[in-house]
């Protein structure tokens, strides 16, 4: 599940990249030779071959692009993921309740870094038995 919430809500982390060929977008071709940045987060949000893009749905497959592919893969993902779930079975193991803090969110306000939260303030009810 954790590798689904990655590929849906992917940062908006920006790459430089040059064509290698011609591509069409709409009405438009960009050249070969081109220097483009791709928007790593707006994989996955296409409106025309998913029902609401925007929307968090664990049961929508996307194409993974989280970590990279291909010769770009992060070296470090496997050991990403393995923390991650580490880390988040142990949170839950050891609390009972959770939930954000009203007005406790902070945003990312850089352009062209990352989307979403900076940090977010919770309330937690731990669990004293353990």
């Amino acid at each position: 599940m954790r590798r689904r919430i990655a590929a849906l809500r992917q940062s908006g982390a920006v790459l430089p990249a040059v064509c290698q060929r011609p591509i069409p977008l709409g009405t438009k071709t960009i050249a070969a030779g081109s220097q483009i940045l791709i928007c790593v987060g707006a994989a996955n949000r296409d409106p025309s071959v998913f029902t609401n893009p925007d929307g968090l749905d664990l049961t929508r497959k996307p194409a993974h692009l989280s970590y990279g592919t291909g010769a770009y893969r992060c070296i470090g993902a496997r050991l990403a993921h393995m923390q991650a779930g580490t880390a988040l079975s142990k949170f839950i193991a050891r609390t009972t309740a959770y939930a954000p803090i009203k007005g406790g969110t902070n945003w990312r306000t850089a352009p062209y870094v990352q989307r979403g939260p900076s940090s977010v303030k919770l309330q937690v009810t731990w669990n004293t038995a353990l």
